[in-house]
């Protein structure tokens, strides 16, 4: 029998593990890291069709002796790569004309005529000496040839001196090499006199060095005796001759240069010289001002070019020379500006104006922005020749004709993959190779979305991001282990270079795929016809955008757009940026109802987000403000406040200096600089008179409080955020004296604020969150009775829509405090979060109805709440004197969701009766009815009987009202919360009944249905079903026919539905647990044995990650304690006997086919050993294959899950009982792990005459009387090495119990400080900021409510309690365990 370590395992195909790393041969990659020059050119850039053809055709059949052109583009397009491109390819048609570039430099400061020209002198001085071969070998021979002549003639007058018989010899010949010395000495006057017009040239140019920046004096001489030179002197004659010539001004240095390029024309017609002026776009402007930058610095910039090519329009004209200078795309700007200019001052001068446009500009065929990106990067993975063999081969005609005659697309890639590499990369079998190759083409569809979006379409940082994940063969073969599969081997050319991510690198693209995905192809996709200046500022806002994740934000604050400031900034860019928000309000933002702002992000995406921050440098820049990026903002607001100072004329410039301050105090909050934006706020309200001051203008008294209370309120927001919570509590405290002064005296503009505004309430209910910051005893009874009443009186006229808001905020205070406050006798005010959430559905209401005085749970109350919704939703069909606004039916959406998170926990303890269903048809019926619901939208209302249907029920209403609101992720939100709910639901009814029938599993199947399907609508809707488009794309790049369908997870729209995906399945293994269904059994099993459960698919989200491994984890839970009954929920001690068990004799019949469909590939004899009553060895081999498979998967599992959130402390995306529920369940697993690893290492023959001690997990001496040992040589240490390569040895405490055990007793008593106003809780609240609607969010309040369900239930007291227990009886909590005998 074959070893162990020789055979692999044929299940760990099915590993998790599978996608840690994807390594992707690069057959035509080459690194290129230096300036592009015409004998030297990047071959990864890909040069633009269209403006080679017309640049080509300007050189090549320009009939003129020269010729000024101007290339631009934005910085890193490659346009001195496209110049020396086509310079290149034209020398090497060899036609009529020849051209030799010349390279000038330009970026520097203080540039000037004189200094432009000067270098002209030297570049050239430079290109003739080189290009001229016979003045090289003129000055050679003068320095070498000569004096080695000398001592040849030296050597031979000595010789016939010192040697008289040589004398007659040499004599002899005379007549050889006495001619011979003469041609050589008169050789330089016959090459100079032969090549005259280039000796010429050569000195004119040297000479004309000389003087660019000295005087050069000449002196020449004569020499006599002393006598003569007397005489010569006394006659007035000077024996010496000193000529000075000065410095060479402009006007010489131009005819000198013209008249060196009209000799070098005379002397070779054919060639052209091409001077091309780089880096223009680089200048740094001459006298900017320090403050000045963004686009002053590129106006500054562009003036000085201008300045400098007009005052050598003259020299450009006449010499015979092309002239090409390479300039930004602000140079563009000005040449199309220009075309209106009386002037016409640019056109004048240059002959051709040529625009590079940036990598996201495409073709209207095309139509798309990452086309070129796709291009690059398959051009790098496929071969050189796979060009031609595109054009030779009907296997790659449809992708070579689709593009337009361009074959480096990802379906060419594909298919070539298919075709030409077919190396099988460790697969058993085609298909499985076909899945490993479209796993790759999957994330390079990924990848490539991600480069568009990071690089800006930028050619230079697409190849900068591209090239830091290539890695060569060397380093991954022995640094990084290549994966489950082998490395596709290259040509053998060269070295050999892989495209490799690992996963966290591959979480990253994946992420970012799915963030711009929907409003790339929505959004940018679309704007492809208004021009390529419009597209890369689209793809800086959509950057800038989610920048601001971490604030609310209103319109004043995207005004603040770098791309919105600019003077040459598109027309189109303002209405275009309104369609960018407007998608993004029901995509990507959320309105804040009755706000300080008017959106804000999600809180899944911000955390989302701030977890990728943290783990690469990359998206923390990409995703937030970085050091000086608002600077050139900034420096505007601050020359504003300076043009007031110096000219304080206009009547409203306190004003408008107040209004500076404001908006650079919103700049400096984006930077997190707090301490700025405190100064910038307070120097605001300074600069603005007091509202009780009487104004002229009577409309500035009411500008001015609206200014005073948003100035104020965002200064309290500040002082949170920099932790002074004392000093916002002042600030709001003024605040609110400021409007109760406003009140007393009566101003009808006053009233009219208080009326009809939105953001003067908030002061009340900041001031009363703060409180719970402050180190005091936090919200008290009598702080909600003075803001109810402060509430009452300022806005008692208010619009029962700034009531309702009101009173919900202050139930998200409340529910987050977890207090239930006794109200004061005949006190009408609410203390508690129920009451407020009732007020505020009171206030919606008719007010003759009186909803207070009913339970919430009660049937009336849920259908008075029903009726009210459905007639919200006819409202909008019928005349306009009945339909509701959005924003009311928004309101009455967060009420109803509010109302559901209170009554998940409300009315639960410990021993309660929550009134649950008595049988499974009981519980059958009550799904069917939720289900009729679902399907029908405006059928019967729904009595529920429990509090679990109550909140089921306030959750689809709010569904459907999110639905008619537009806010369309909430609206799926909803949906996903009443799936979990339902979750808790059925374990609780599965505790009193844990057997159930085949029909009661049809009618919860049902229910999954119905809400699965209603998800996805609301998502599909949320993107504006910009993914069922994106279908099409993906059978297109598979090569599949349009009848044939695709996998749903290949769509970028998993990331948004994979949670209730994972939610779906939990409860259907749930089911199949409690049921046996066969209809579930199919279900699940595929499921297990799909792309996303085995590692095909990489991570896209931290929250969709963790999902995926903890169902997994429990899937491979469920499957061993049917293989080997060990459940680690239910059991302390396990007994390896049951593993032994399971070797040797295998399970049941019934069973073994269950199981059969997880692992299609197996034999039935796997599971069930037939007549036999041990199973053969082969069998035992597969058995234990089968086990280490689950445990080390499973361990992966839950190892990876506490890595991924050990360092989240505040986050709202887990509760602090999930975190201690995922350590608890990795130390109970680990355990199983132990059992396994002991019950191999026991079976060695080494240690069976050892035996092994008891120990508090593992009963060994009971197990041991009656073992029957399987051959189990060498499992022990391979089953530990994959552990440790899995769980990452340098992370010992993933397996260490006892400390994985006191992990999860520190995060459940974290979980209960939550609630009860603990040091957790305040931690909580610190970084939950009222004024950015943080308290309502779409992840923490109802996770915070089923967590409260636990609490109440005594679950997680009575896990803390048990594993205390446990925990204390260990020996390290013994002294003599530190000091043994």
């Amino acid at each position: 029998m074959e070893s162990y370590t020789e055979r692999p395992n044929k299940f760990n195909r099915l590993h998790s593990s599978c996608c840690d790393r994807v390594n992707i041969l690069m057959e035509n990659f080459q690194f290129f890291h230096r300036t592009t020059t015409e004998e030297k050119t990047d071959p990864k850039y890909i040069y633009p069709t269209g403006a080679y053809q017309q640049f080509s055709n300007w050189l090549r059949s320009n009939q003129a002796d020269s010729a000024s052109y101007l290339i631009t583009g934005y910085r890193g397009a490659g346009k001195t790569g496209f110049v020396n491109y086509v310079i290149k390819m034209l020398n090497k048609e060899q036609g009529e004309k020849r051209f030799i570039p010349v390279s000038v430099s330009l970026g520097q400061e203080n540039l000037n005529e004189i200094e432009l020209l000067r270098i002209i002198a030297k570049k050239m001085f430079d290109k003739v000496y080189s290009k001229f071969c016979i003045i090289n070998f003129f000055r050679w021979y003068l320095r070498a040839i000569i004096p080695i002549g000398a001592v040849f003639l030296l050597g031979v007058f000595l010789i016939t001196c010192c040697v008289p018989s040589l004398k007659e010899a040499i004599l002899e010949i005379w007549y050889i090499w006495i001619p011979t010395f003469c041609f050589l000495a008169l050789l330089p006057w016959i090459l100079k006199h032969l090549k005259a017009k280039e000796f010429n040239v050569f000195f004119r140019l040297k000479k004309l060095c000389l003087r660019l920046n000295a005087t050069v004096t000449n002196e020449r001489s004569m020499s006599f005796t002393s006598d003569i030179a007397d005489l010569i002197s006394k006659l007035g004659f000077s024996v010496k001759e000193n000529i000075k010539n000065p410095p060479a001004s402009i006007q010489e240095i131009e005819y000198e240069l013209i008249e060196a390029f009209k000799e070098l024309r005379g002397i070779e017609r054919k060639e052209h010289y091409v001077i091309i002026f780089d880096e223009l776009d680089k200048i740094d402007p001459k006298g900017s001002p320090a403050y000045r930058g963004g686009t002053e610095a590129a106006q500054d910039r562009k003036r000085q070019v201008l300045s400098i090519i007009a005052n050598m329009k003259f020299f450009l004209s006449t010499a015979q020379a092309y002239f090409v200078f390479i300039a930004g795309r602000e140079m563009y700007e000005a040449f199309q500006a220009d075309m209106s200019d009386r002037d016409f001052s640019i056109n004048s001068i240059f002959h051709g104006v040529l625009n590079i446009d940036s990598f996201l500009a495409s073709s209207r065929e095309i139509n798309s922005v990452t086309a070129k990106t796709e291009e690059f990067v398959c051009r790098q993975l496929l071969p050189p020749d796979f060009e031609e063999r595109a054009r030779s081969s009907s296997e790659y005609s449809a992708g070579y004709t689709t593009h337009g005659s361009k074959p480096f697309t990802l379906k060419n890639y594909y298919r070539y993959r298919l075709l030409e590499r077919f190396d099988f990369s460790g697969c058993s079998t085609f298909e499985e190779y076909r899945q490993y190759v479209w796993r790759d083409v999957w994330f390079l569809y990924h990848f490539i979305s991600y480069l568009s979006f990071i690089s800006n379409g930028s050619p230079k940082k697409l190849a900068l991001f591209l090239e830091k994940y290539v890695r060569s063969e060397d380093y991954l073969e022995t640094v990084k282990r290549p994966g489950s599969h082998r490395l596709m081997q290259g040509n053998g050319k060269g070295r050999t270079f892989y495209l490799s991510l690992g996963y966290y690198s591959m979480l990253k693209v994946n992420f970012i795929h799915h963030l711009t995905y929907p409003i790339i192809q929505n959004q940018v996709n679309r704007a492809n016809m208004f021009g390529d200046k419009l597209l890369v500022a689209a793809s800086f806002m959509i950057s800038h955008l989610f920048k601001l994740h971490n604030n609310g934000f209103s319109w004043r604050n995207i005004e603040q757009m770098p791309e919105l400031q600019e003077i040459d900034r598109t027309p189109e860019v303002r209405e275009y940026i309104g369609f960018m928000i407007e998608f993004m309000n029901h995509s990507y933002l959320t309105t804040v109802p009755y706000g300080l702002f008017h959106y804000k992000f999600p809180m899944h995406i911000c955390e989302e987000i701030s977890f990728l921050s943290k783990l690469s440098g990359e998206a923390a820049a990409l995703f937030n403000f970085t050091s000086g990026e608002l600077q050139a903002t900034q420096n505007r607001y601050a020359a504003l406040l300076r043009q007031c100072a110096e000219e304080p004329s206009a009547a409203d410039s306190e004003y408008t200096k107040a209004s500076t301050h404001h908006s650079l105090g919103d700049l400096y909050v984006f930077e997190e600089n707090f301490s700025a934006a405190i100064r910038e706020y307070e120097q605001a309200l300074e600069l603005i008179p007091s509202p009780f001051v009487r104004n002229e203008k009577h409309w500035m008294e009411k500008n001015h409080l609206l200014f005073l209370n948003r100035t104020m309120l965002k200064l309290g927001l500040a002082h949170e955020k920099k932790h002074t919570d004392n000093s916002a509590y002042v600030v709001y405290n003024e605040l609110i004296a400021l409007l109760k002064e406003c009140k007393k005296k009566g101003y009808a503009w006053a009233e009219l604020l208080f009326r009809d505004t939105r953001t003067m309430h908030l002061a009340l209910l900041a001031k009363v969150y703060v409180l719970e910051k402050l180190d005091t005893e936090g919200i008290t009874p009598r702080h909600i009775q003075e803001a109810c009443d402060d509430f009452d009186t300022l806005f008692a006229d208010a619009g029962k829509q700034v009531k309702a808001d009101f009173y919900r905020k202050l139930g998200d205070i409340l529910y987050y405090k977890n207090a239930r406050f006794k109200p004061r006798c005949c006190n009408k005010h609410p203390y508690t979060a129920i009451d407020c959430y009732k007020q505020s559905l009171q206030c919606l209401f008719d007010p003759n109805l009186i909803l207070l005085a009913m339970p919430p749970n009660s049937p009336r109350f849920c259908a008075e709440v029903y009726w009210l919704a459905f007639y919200a939703k006819r409202s909008l069909k019928g005349n306009k004197a009945d339909r509701k606004r959005d924003y009311y039916i928004y309101q009455l959406a967060l009420a109803c969701e509010n109302m559901g998170h209170v009554l998940v926990y409300d009315s639960v303890t410990p021993s309660g009766d929550e009134c649950l269903p008595k049988t499974w048809r009981e519980f059958a019926r009550s799904c069917q009815k939720f289900t009729r619901r679902l399907e029908e939208g405006e059928g019967k209302e729904i009595h529920p009987k429990n509090h679990f249907e109550c909140s089921m029920y306030y959750y689809l209403t709010a569904a459907m009202l999110y639905n008619l609101s537009c806010e369309r992720g909430l609206s799926a939100n909803c949906y996903k919360e009443t799936l979990q709910l339902f979750i808790t639901y059925f374990r609780a009814f599965r505790q009193q009944h844990p057997n159930g029938d085949e029909a009661s599993a049809e009618a919860v199947k049902e229910l999954l249905d119905a809400l699965s399907r209603e998800e996805l609508v609301a998502l599909h809707r949320q993107k504006e079903h910009i993914y069922l488009s994106e279908e099409n794309g993906i059978k297109w790049m598979k090569g599949l026919e349009m009848y044939e369908g695709i996998d749903g997870y290949d769509l970028s729209l998993l990331p948004e539905a994979e949670e209730f995906f994972y939610l779906y399945y939990t409860v259907l293994i749930e089911l199949w647990e409690a049921t046996n269904s066969g209809k579930t059994l199919s279900s699940i099993s595929s499921f297990y044995n799909g792309a996303l459960m085995c590692g095909k698919r990489p991570g896209q989200t931290l929250a969709g990650i963790t999902a995926n491994l903890k169902l997994k984890g429990k899937y491979n839970l469920v499957l061993l304690k049917r293989l080997i009954g060990f459940d680690i929920e239910a059991k302390s001690k396990y007994d390896p006997g049951q593993i032994d068990n399971f070797i040797i004799k295998g399970i049941d019949e019934k069973q073994a086919e269950s199981l059969r469909k997880f692992f299609p590939s197996a034999e039935t004899s796997l599971f069930h050993n037939g007549t036999s009553s041990e199973a053969d060895e082969k069998t035992q081999a597969e058995r234990m294959d089968l086990l280490d498979y689950l445990v080390t998967d499973t361990l992966f599992c839950f190892t990876r899950i506490v890595e991924m959130l050990t360092p989240l402390r505040n986050t709202t995306l887990f509760t602090n009982s999930y975190k201690a529920s995922a350590f608890d369940r990795l130390q109970k697993f680990c355990c199983v792990y132990k059992s396994l690893y002991c019950y191999y290492r026991y079976g060695e023959n080494k240690y069976k005459d050892k035996g092994i001690r008891d120990d508090k997990e593992i009963n060994f001496k009971d197990w041991q009387a009656s073992f029957k040992q399987a051959n189990t040589e060498g499992r022990g240490k391979a089953l530990f090495e994959q552990a440790a390569r899995l769980t990452r040895k340098s992370t010992p405490s993933n397996t260490h119990i006892r400390y994985l055990a006191e992990s999860a007793i520190h995060y459940y008593t974290r979980a209960r400080q939550v609630h009860a106003e603990g040091k957790t809780y305040q931690e909580m609240i610190r970084s939950l900021y009222f004024l950015d609607d943080d308290l309502n969010n779409d992840t923490l309040q109802f996770y915070l409510a089923i967590e409260r369900y636990s609490l109440n239930k005594g679950k997680i007291k009575n896990k803390e309690y048990g594993l205390k227990k446990r925990c204390r009886e260990s020996d390290v909590y013994k002294t003599e365990w530190y000091f043994p005998d």
